[in-house]
């Protein structure tokens, strides 16, 4: 009943106040301060769980480097695991919320939507979360930037988040799909060779070519054919993947027609903006044939949606309100949330929500 009560009322009052007040920046505010309370309050989590067995005794020398350097100093400080997890909290929730709030004019519609999918997510995916706080934060320098240099300090940005979650370097390809001369070309070479592997890894094929090659069995247990479970698992992300990218398509075309793109406002994507940062999702296709090994590399592609919600709201309430896009854009949230819910074990995810407890606010203080 807990877990019922935590995931699905709030969703429910936030909907119905953004509808109405989708430029409220105290909405946004309240939506973030839940999703921080939530943070903390909850404690069930293999990965919350493990990392507050390293925090408390210190076996944390084999996390990434940064990461680790945030440990040794809270610990250092005395500071109990529930006093991190509250000033983790607030450092990606709001580096977040200034992220929307300096790109999006809709932001308490952007915040709820993002707050039903990917956010929750916030609570068990420590190391994730502060790593993609940055790469986001990264990619938006990378599409408004004018400076000849925004290359080079984009992998700055990347190299700096690897060193809190070492999957952050694969958002690198933002580069060469953003870069105008090359994007093009890039993006169709990326199309079609995720369509070849995609098709290949299942039939065995890519199985039986890389055996031509090599035999050596830490190489094909890589590309050995999968069945099953992991097969349906696979579709269901890529499912997921394809349709938020097509959410964003939709978008762009919907804010072209309307001449949005066009405006000149920090508020706003511009054309060219909105067209890079569909080619970074298209990159990110590549990552399709990963999920024949694991759910945990949709992490990389979830966390993009974040800065997809900002063109796609954009394209919703400006002018006449776009309710055939909103209907689509909340079914999409909603249904992503309850797939990936299935897909990680429905049990894991209600833990979590039933181990909302107010009384850890408490343990904030302990030493």
């Amino acid at each position: 009943m807990k877990s019922l009560l935590f995931a699905i009322v709030p969703i429910c009052i936030f909907l119905v106040l953004s509808l109405f007040r989708p430029k409220s920046k105290l909405i946004a505010f309240v939506i973030m301060l839940y999703e921080a309370l939530f943070i903390i309050c909850t404690s069930a989590g293999p990965d919350v769980q493990i990392y507050e067995i390293q925090y408390n005794n210190n076996l944390y020398g084999d996390l990434p480097i940064l990461f680790k350097i945030v440990f040794d100093f809270f610990v250092n400080m005395h500071f109990s695991f529930y006093a991190f997890k509250t000033i983790y909290a607030l450092f990606v929730l709001t580096t977040i919320y200034c992220l929307l709030a300096n790109n999006s004019e809709y932001i308490a519609f952007v915040c709820t939507i993002a707050y039903i999918f990917p956010l929750t997510s916030f609570a068990g995916q420590i190391r994730n979360a502060m790593s993609i706080v940055i790469v986001l934060l990264g990619i938006v320098y990378l599409l408004k930037s004018e400076s000849r240099y925004k290359y080079f300090f984009y992998i700055v940005i990347i190299i700096f988040a690897s060193l809190v979650h070492k999957s952050s370097i694969v958002y690198l390809v933002a580069l060469p799909a953003t870069i105008d001369k090359k994007r093009d070309f890039f993006v169709l070479t990326v199309l079609i060779f995720t369509l070849l592997i995609f098709i290949a890894y299942p039939t065995g094929v890519l199985f039986k070519f890389i055996s031509l090659l090599t035999n050596d069995a830490r190489i094909l247990k890589w590309v050995r054919p999968i069945r099953g479970i992991s097969f349906k698992v696979t579709l269901n992300l890529t499912f997921i993947q394809l349709i938020g990218v097509f959410l964003l398509l939709v978008a762009k075309n919907e804010l072209i027609r309307q001449k949005i793109c066009n405006t000149v406002s920090i508020k706003y994507f511009s054309q060219s903006q909105v067209d890079k940062l569909l080619n970074i999702n298209i990159a990110l296709f590549f990552l399709l044939p990963l999920y024949y090994e694991g759910n945990a590399y949709f992490r990389i592609f979830k966390y993009i949606l974040i800065l997809n919600y900002i063109p796609i709201v954009q394209a919703i309430f400006n002018k006449k309100r776009n309710h055939v896009l909103l209907l689509l854009l909340v079914l999409y949230s909603l249904g992503c949330q309850i797939m990936i819910y299935r897909i990680e074990t429905w049990e894991i995810n209600k833990n979590v929500f039933d181990s909302f407890d107010l009384n850890n606010i408490v343990k904030i203080l302990e030493r």
